[in-house]
Order: C-alpha cells, then sequence, then structure tokens
C-alpha cells in the first residue's frame, strides 16, 4: 500500500526496482558475505559478520504474487511461489495480475514451470503454496469444495497448502487447525 511506503520514506514507485535489487543483495550476502555488496539506497562496503544460514546455500526464498514479475523473481531467486487465486477485485486491490480459476492457475504454474526449465532451473525444486479458504468443518458441501479445490490445485502443480483460518479466539483458531490437519491427516 501507498501509505506503508510513505510511513518508510520510500518512494512507492521504486518499490519494484529495489525489491529486485534487495533480494539480489540478500543472496550476495549470504553466499559471499565477503565481498562488498552495494545498491542504489544501501552499502556494505566491507566483509559482513552475518550468522552462517542454517539452510544451504540460503534460506529459501518464497515469492508472492501473480505477476510476470513475480514469475521472473521466483526464476531468478526463489525456492516457492505463492500465488494468490482470488477473484479479480482481490488481486486488483493488491497491484498484481489475477489468477481467478484453478485452469488459470494451472496456466501459470505451467509458465512457471517453462521459465525454470528454460533458465535452466529444475521446476520440481520449486514449492508451490496457495491458500485454501477457510471453511465449515461441519458442512459437509463446504468440506467437499475445499477438498475439490486442494485436489484441483494439486493436479495443477502446488505442492503445499497454506490454511486461512478466520476465527474470534485463539482458542477457536486452535480448534479450527486441528480439525483441518485431522481432515487432511497431519
Amino acid at each position: 500500500l501507498r501509505s506503508e511506503f510513505a510511513a518508510l520514506g520510500v518512494e512507492f514507485e521504486n518499490r519494484v526496482t529495489l525489491f529486485d535489487e534487495y533480494l539480489a543483495a540478500l543472496r550476495a550476502i549470504w553466499l559471499h558475505p565477503e565481498t562488498p555488496v552495494t545498491g542504489t539506497t544501501f552499502a556494505a562496503a566491507g566483509e559482513m559478520a552475518v550468522t552462517t544460514p542454517v539452510q544451504k546455500p540460503h534460506p529459501p526464498l518464497w515469492i508472492g504474487g501473480n505477476s510476470p514479475a513475480t514469475l521472473r523473481r521466483v526464476v531468478e531467486h526463489g525456492s516457492g511461489w505463492c500465488p494468490m487465486v482470488n477473484p479479480a477485485a482481490v488481486a486488483s486491490s493488491v497491484r498484481t495480475a489475477a489468477i481467478e480459476t484453478v485452469d488459470d492457475f494451472a496456466r501459470t504454474a505451467d509458465k512457471l514451470r517453462q521459465l525454470l526449465a528454460d533458465a535452466g532451473r529444475d521446476p520440481a525444486q520449486i514449492e508451490i503454496q496457495v491458500a485454501v479458504p477457510a471453511v465449515d468443518f461441519d458442512d459437509a458441501a463446504a468440506v467437499g469444495e475445499l477438498d475439490r479445490f486442494v485436489s484441483a490445485v494439486g493436479a495443477a502443480g502446488a505442492t503445499r497448502i497454506l490454511a486461512h483460518v478466520h476465527a474470534s479466539s485463539a482458542s477457536a483458531a486452535e480448534t479450527y487447525m486441528t480439525r483441518f490437519a485431522e481432515h487432511f491427516g497431519l
């Protein structure tokens, strides 16, 4: 949101360039901490005293969104992709391309796999996480729809699902997550 960038004193129009620059800088610092890294808004001129990441070669980088720029970032830097399967109005509100249906998701996942292969990356090495809507587990029809959606996005390439919890309390959220986990055999 524009207001979030304004609060940080960052020009909203520069967000894409800065994001790309920061992703590259993070990877460079993790992989080669002895090499200086500079950007348009930062400089690390000497060797950085960073704790070596536990994950190798670096912590996983998950990139969220649906745009061509998002897919490019996943290809260049990503360990995972988090698309938004939502109505166009939701996608528009967060300034990303619309992926409204499972078929849209399948086409975009296919495109990502092709871009990865073209770049010499193994598409099987990239996780794809799709959020699933909250469901009333006492409503058999709603649970059936959830199961169909999860099955369809799995067939289209999703490797993980993310539960959305709309709960009135921590206890209600815990109850929902327990039922969700039991439903999926986790």
